[in-house]
């Protein structure tokens, strides 16, 4: 992600703000944790994940050590049957995809409702079955609430059968906090998600609203640095405590992508007693460990 990357995060101010749950219903005292990366196919990841060369396909390699991936590639191309087929086979029962919206449905807006496209979208995900958690829709930073005709008719057009959530980039859908509220409470009564991304160089656009009992978390990590853990522990802390959430879906970036597995070992070694699902341990070389902090 390098969406508010920086080079320098030193002078960032990274606490978060008060957190707001639009759905006051009280979750079971058990989370459901989905921590994962953007990729499975990086080679410094894969070559951290295995302890030999292997014949094993990437995803199969990457689903042995995370319970989710954050699908990314459907962005560019929405995959076929026979591509989530294949997909599904690699992966172990408990593993679930997050597959991204197609970037010509929220790259810029359309005068009407590109229906083809969204009945192929909504195709895709059926395929994906069980394996499916929840898709999310990235609306690039073109689309502000100038074009907010086009996001509400396009989130009307979603299937109830399936859970979204949405991720904001233009900065005036942040600027005026009663028409953030207004959306984010249609949202709520919609049961769509809103994503949180905490990027360093965007701190606006993390709002800290929840507008469902599931939070959907994008974190830019600074490869490894001691700063990452401070902010690790801080987001650790209040979706833990939060009462009002069920499901927690944290998903890792760096620059670096290998680093996803120092910030997700950590947080699984904190979060795991809390967790109804079975994450697995992570299986590190031992010459390639990295310091948690």
């Amino acid at each position: 992600m390098d969406f508010g990357d920086l080079h320098d995060i030193s002078s960032v101010d990274f606490t978060l703000q008060e957190p707001r749950f639009l759905s006051q219903l009280i979750a079971p005292p058990k989370k459901d944790w989905y921590l994962g990366c953007p990729i499975w196919s990086h080679k410094g990841l894969l070559k951290r994940l295995t302890k030999q060369k292997s014949d094993r396909h990437e995803l199969e390699v990457y689903s042995r050590s995370f319970n989710s991936i954050e699908l990314n590639s459907s962005y560019y191309n929405i995959p076929t049957q026979e591509q989530i087929k294949k997909w599904k086979s690699f992966t172990p029962d408990y593993f679930k995809f997050f597959p991204k919206a197609p970037k010509d449905l929220c790259f810029r807006p359309y005068d009407k409702l590109p229906h083809h496209l969204l009945d192929l979208y909504f195709d895709s995900l059926n395929n994906f079955g069980e394996k499916l958690e929840e898709s999310f829709l990235q609306f690039s930073p073109y689309i502000s609430p100038h074009e907010k005709k086009y996001v509400f008719d396009l989130l009307e057009s979603l299937p109830e059968n399936f859970k979204f959530s949405i991720e904001l980039r233009h900065a005036d859908w942040f600027t005026n906090k009663a028409q953030l509220l207004r959306l984010c409470e249609y949202l709520n009564k919609k049961n769509i998600g809103l994503v949180l991304t905490d990027t360093p160089g965007r701190r606006d656009v993390l709002p800290m609203i929840f507008t469902t009992n599931r939070a959907f978390i994008r974190f830019k990590g600074h490869n490894n640095c001691p700063l990452d853990y401070e902010r690790l522990n801080e987001w650790i802390g209040i979706l833990k405590n939060s009462k009002y959430l069920s499901k927690v879906y944290f998903f890792h970036h760096h620059s670096d992508e290998q680093y996803c597995i120092d910030t997700i070992k950590y947080f699984q070694k904190t979060v795991f007693k809390e967790s109804q699902n079975s994450l697995p341990e992570i299986d590190l070389k031992k010459n390639n460990q990295l310091s948690l902090i």
